[in-house]
């Protein structure tokens, strides 16, 4: 139908209602209308509605065979949707490894993150617990130490300022508080940050009551002189009734002080 239609003068890339025909059929998943479009030069960028490209849906979908005819097209792997939203991130959100594979390989920006909250490949793959998909965006040169925005940012009217005056959770503290410990592993391996981000990731070990968190980070040499409204992490533990994480503190801070004498 589509041949035919372009063999009586149809235009390929004509939107109705803001949507262009490729967007369509990769929305929609029709392989074989999507296929005849390109063939007849239809724009591998094309958008709904200024938007989502056909890239972005696809990795959506999380369909291998519609990302790579795409990029086998040239479709740009690095447009982002109003909100910022790139087709990596797309992939990350839903763990979509080999998806990710493919886009990294056609040169997707690792590091290019949302607007809303700033959040990056590696955050969001590291919130979801998504180990493999956490490695791959290392192994292509993820930031292991880039944070969102502080939730609270714009509140405090800190948009304007820079580093850690808005630096929010890190991908070890999203890790640490959805208890993917793996993940967190992995990225402590990688040379992660342990003391970066607000809150840190042993406030939120503590926080959450997780003695096996507290004990990983601590022997990761994470801080624990570190305040959390003028609080102590003892004195927090303490209150929230985790005797084992206090223990554990205590036992940290003085091996601490033996370490530093030695």
């Amino acid at each position: 139908m589509v041949k035919m239609l372009v063999g009586l003068g149809a235009d390929v890339n004509k939107a109705s209602w803001d949507v262009a025909p490729l967007y369509l059929a990769v929305k929609k998943r029709y392989k074989e209308t999507m296929r005849a479009l390109l063939e007849a030069g239809a724009d591998p960028n094309a958008t709904h509605k200024g938007q989502m490209t056909a890239l972005l849906m696809a990795a959506c979908h999380g369909d291998l065979e519609l990302v790579d005819a795409l990029l086998a097209a040239k479709a740009d792997v690095n447009q982002c949707s109003e909100r910022g939203v790139s087709p990596l991130y797309a992939a990350s959100v839903f763990g979509y490894v080999e998806i990710a594979r493919l886009l990294v390989a056609a040169g997707a920006n690792v590091n290019v993150a949302e607007h809303q909250f700033g959040l990056s490949p590696l955050l969001i793959a590291a919130h979801a617990g998504h180990k493999t998909l956490v490695k791959l965006l290392l192994a292509a040169g993820a930031d292991i130490n880039y944070c969102s925005k502080r939730p609270d940012a714009y509140k405090r009217g800190a948009w304007s300022l820079h580093g850690d005056d808005v630096a929010g959770f890190s991908p070890l503290c999203l890790a640490v508080a959805n208890n993917h410990v793996d993940v967190v592993l992995a990225l402590i391996i990688a040379k992660a940050d342990v003391n970066k981000g607000s809150p840190p990731p042993l406030l939120r070990a503590i926080q959450l009551g997780s003695l096996n968190m507290t004990k990983i980070l601590l022997r990761a040499n994470a801080k624990t002189d570190t305040a959390f409204h003028g609080e102590s992490l003892v004195s927090l533990a303490a209150k929230l009734g985790h005797e084992d994480i206090v223990r554990a503190l205590v036992e940290a801070a003085k091996q601490a002080k033996v370490d530093h004498i030695l």
